[in-house]
């Protein structure tokens, strides 16, 4: 598991491990959202319950995955499924442990608040590229249709 998920967050996991996407790919996946959703929110007194429990991260990677899935699914693409779609997005949630550094306990506000814009600015890109990357690698489609697919979410 743990090479799968390293090979995804530095763009190396080929076609066929994406294919080997299971139950247990997808529960830790499952998992990392989660937990990473309530890291994002455990210091925001404005977040709604949901987004402190982390589930308002683990809703939005069902909807996402419907997204791109149907978006997709046209092209008639071989083996592609939605649960395939949901496992990737939900292994992508690693970056986003940068969310749950308590910058706040070491730093004034302002630079925190600095600290923690670059920290989703880089989580947003990394993700992108692992989104633009899957879609790259698994589809085989032209570069304007995976770049068009990529962006669509934003």
């Amino acid at each position: 598991m743990f090479k799968t998920i390293s090979s995804l967050l530095l763009l190396k996991l080929t076609r066929e491990e994406m294919l080997k996407f299971n139950r247990k790919h997808f529960i830790v996946g499952l998992l990392g959202t989660w937990i990473v959703g309530i890291g994002r929110y455990w210091d925001d007194k404005g977040a709604s319950l949901l987004q402190h429990l982390g589930l308002g991260s683990v809703i939005y990677i069902f909807l996402l995955s419907l997204f791109i899935w149907l978006i997709i699914k046209p092209f008639l693409i071989d083996q592609w499924t939605y649960f395939r779609v949901l496992t990737f997005i939900s292994l992508t949630s690693f970056p986003a442990l940068f969310y749950a550094i308590p910058v706040e306990l070491y730093f004034s506000m302002e630079i925190s608040n600095l600290i923690n814009v670059w920290f989703l600015a880089l989580v947003a890109a990394w993700r992108l590229c692992m989104l633009f990357y899957f879609i790259r690698v698994f589809t085989k489609l032209d570069i304007l249709d995976i770049t068009t697919v990529t962006l669509l979410p934003i």
